[in-house]
């Protein structure tokens, strides 16, 4: 198994603690330092998983030529199989950089990562894009992409709004699962 071209060692002084279940756990701080690596893989992962989309489209189309197909072109067939096998496990190698980071990897093609967190108290995930230029957003643990927020809205308040709403009272307040 080849190298990852993106190992690291990170600082010990950058290495996240852990929750009660052994996922990894950032700071803000410490999921911006992150980002120049990440920014790396994620690159990578977009790029390589156009190239596995691109090469099983091509490879179901030569399937369904079947034998005529194999035997007029075999040492084509031959590139675009190894050439697939070869990204697809570079792609899984990249998916495992980013987990063993503590980074979960929510969207190949948009380079879209999270890194888990606890504020105030409440599970949440820091939310980066590969074309952002830090983290600037965020969702509770159960949301995604559609569901991210500014991390204005942490910033003012200190927690996330729906437990400051909770905590005040509000008649929304049940909505926060």
């Amino acid at each position: 198994m080849p190298t990852p071209t993106h190992q690291v060692e990170i600082p010990r002084r950058w290495t996240t603690f852990q929750n009660a279940t052994g996922a990894r756990l950032f700071t803000l701080e410490q999921a911006n330092r992150t980002l120049p690596l990440v920014r790396r893989i994620a690159r990578d992962v977009m790029g390589l998983a156009r190239s596995v989309r691109h090469l099983r489209f091509h490879h179901k189309f030569v399937a369904r030529g079947g034998e005529e197909l194999e035997r007029l072109f075999p040492s084509e067939l031959r590139r675009l199989r190894a050439r697939l096998a070869r990204d697809e496990e570079r792609f899984s190698e990249c998916v495992n950089e980013l987990l063993n980071l503590g980074v979960e990897l929510e969207a190949p093609s948009l380079g879209l990562v999270d890194f888990p967190a606890i504020v105030a108290g409440e599970p949440l995930c820091f939310c980066w894009r590969y074309d952002e230029p830090e983290i600037g957003w965020w969702h509770h643990r159960t949301g995604g992409y559609v569901d991210r927020r500014p991390l204005a809205e942490l910033e003012r308040s200190g927690q996330p709004p729906a437990i400051a709403a909770r905590r005040k009272g509000s008649p929304f307040s049940s909505s926060f699962a």
